[in-house]
């Protein structure tokens, strides 16, 4: 960055009232000016991440008869408070001057910038990671080892997969500089360091993060089309799931500006694209994270014909959760044949822990109520049953 800068250019920063009024006196060339624009969107989404956190936690709840709290629903938690961090950080950089060209303001707001975002960096892999925690841990509650010990494993798999990514992305991200200060200092022309290859560093960290979003994304989709009900509910239940690809378009529209921003010679106002979609990617994936669990608690408060997981049907489906840690029992059955060769079915999958027994009944839900507390011992028993009529 500094080595693109010509020598007047950082004289003249270090000298910015003099080259401010030259700029708007002599020259006549207009301020540029968007640092509201990034308060102005961040603000609002994390609102709605938040609101979308709250009513997870409000349908999950006892009073809500819902299905109790588990990890997925702690590490969302945690995600919202990351991104509270960075959503500060982010309107501070505004504050300093964020989203104007960088000859316009003081040097020591430049380095404060820079050093911000350096800050921020580590909070957007913390929040994207523990996002994507939260998602597996949910897979983790629909399907027990009883439905697919494969899947579980998989899913296990990701998960350690996104922590390595992110433990392993956050120490380049620490140590991309030598010494480690002049990541914000470097624009002055006046310190030595060295750094790793921005570009190289933002392909390889948005590549990778881009396709675990994607494995993620389409991991259940086969377990989903495989539930037994109607092929509407399926188209329902995978676009429930599937809204989650938003944070990916997100991410491909976020490295576009950040390829942009590492070869830039003004950071202050070529970074504000980059600081405004990491605030919409950060809340559309806790957003996205919290879809599944919002369609079962509206139909039960308000009584529409909205299931958790797909439109209006005349079929119904029940779940029940035993008691245990992630306890499901997900269960179908056709309405009496009218004829007589036709085919009545019944499939159900069963999960039981040891512990208290509790029974919780819901038509919308597909996970089971955790048992208060964490049993030491595990028990799955697996039924399915067919019924087939003459």
């Amino acid at each position: 960055m500094a080595e693109a800068l010509p020598s007047c250019a950082i004289h003249l920063l270090k000298h910015f009232p003099e080259t401010k009024n030259y700029q708007e006196g002599t020259c006549g060339a207009p301020v540029r000016d968007r640092s509201a624009s990034i308060p102005a969107v961040n603000w609002p989404l994390y609102a709605v991440a938040a609101l979308s956190v709250a009513f997870r936690f409000l349908a999950r709840s006892d009073w809500a008869k819902g299905a109790g709290f588990w990890w997925d629903d702690w590490s969302i938690l945690v995600a919202l408070c990351l991104i509270t961090a960075g959503s500060s950080i982010t309107t501070e950089m505004a504050h300093l001057g964020l989203g104007k060209d960088m000859w316009t303001l003081e040097p020591s707001h430049i380095s404060d910038i820079l050093f911000y975002f350096w800050i921020d960096e580590f909070l957007y892999i913390a929040t994207l990671s523990i996002t994507k925690i939260s998602i597996l841990c949910l897979y983790l509650r629909i399907f027990p080892s009883t439905v697919s010990n494969r899947f579980r494993i998989a899913t296990f798999t990701l998960m350690a997969v996104s922590i390595i990514y992110a433990i392993v992305l956050e120490f380049i991200i620490l140590f991309s500089c030598e010494p480690i200060d002049y990541f914000w200092h470097m624009w002055d022309g006046e310190h030595e360091g060295s750094c790793l290859n921005t570009n190289a560093e933002i392909f390889a960290g948005a590549g990778v993060n881009i396709a675990i979003d994607i494995v993620i994304l389409v991991l259940p989709i086969p377990k989903l089309l495989g539930l037994e009900v109607s092929f509407k509910k399926k188209i329902g239940i995978c676009l429930t799931f599937l809204v989650g690809g938003f944070s990916i378009i997100c991410s491909i529209v976020r490295l576009q500006y950040l390829v942009q921003w590492g070869n830039t010679t003004n950071p202050t106002w070529d970074y504000t694209q980059v600081a405004i979609w990491s605030s919409v990617e950060g809340a559309a994936t806790i957003i996205c994270a919290c879809m599944p669990q919002m369609a079962g608690p509206v139909k039960r408060f308000y009584g529409r014909t909205i299931s958790k997981v797909s439109s209006a049907g005349s079929k119904k489906y029940g779940v029940s959760g035993s008691s245990g840690s992630h306890a499901l029992e997900l269960s179908r059955r056709d309405e009496p044949p009218s004829k007589s060769n036709a085919i009545a079915k019944t499939v159900s999958v069963s999960a039981t822990y040891d512990g208290r027994s509790q029974r919780a009944t819901s038509e919308e839900e597909l996970v089971g109520r955790p048992e208060v507390g964490w049993p030491t011992t595990v028990g799955y028993t697996h039924d399915y049953q067919k019924q087939w009529s003459p």
